[in-house]
């Protein structure tokens, strides 16, 4: 499976990385589209904004890790028996942050998403459209 990881600022590399289980209260994803917010862009291209020097030293003590991209919209591709999903649902989800308030994204082609924060929608909606809402929200 291939991931975005972040090996510096304005360094994001296309990596192959393994791919995870199924954790109890996750579903499994294939990834649509990827939401990143305005600080997170800025972030990716090393302009100071919040959360800047975390960011830094994360990068220069653990390079590469997975960062932003923390709203998307995705097809699910497996679940468990505890899933009120089924395969070829549409979600949008949102993870949760770090205790230091970073999100943790890799934008993988498919991925682990717990079902608390994901949200069963409609195939009609546009899934760009969708993601800017929760943005706004978040």
């Amino acid at each position: 499976m291939k991931a975005w990881r972040f090996y510096g600022f304005n360094n994001m590399q296309l990596d192959e990385i393994p791919g995870s289980l199924l954790y109890q209260g996750h579903v499994a994803a294939e990834i649509l589209c990827v939401q990143p917010s305005v600080a997170e862009a800025q972030l990716a291209y090393g302009i100071c904004t919040l959360a800047y020097e975390q960011i830094k030293n994360r990068q220069e003590t653990e390079a590469p890790i997975k960062l932003f991209g923390h709203e998307f919209c995705a097809r699910i591709i497996d679940t468990n028996e505890e899933s009120w999903f089924c395969p070829g649902d549409r979600v949008a989800a949102c993870l949760q942050s770090l205790g230091d308030g970073l999100a943790v994204a890799d934008t993988p082609e498919i991925r682990e998403i717990p079902l608390s924060s994901s949200a069963k929608v409609t195939w009609g909606l546009d899934a760009y459209k969708l993601l800017i809402p929760m943005a706004q929200v978040i």
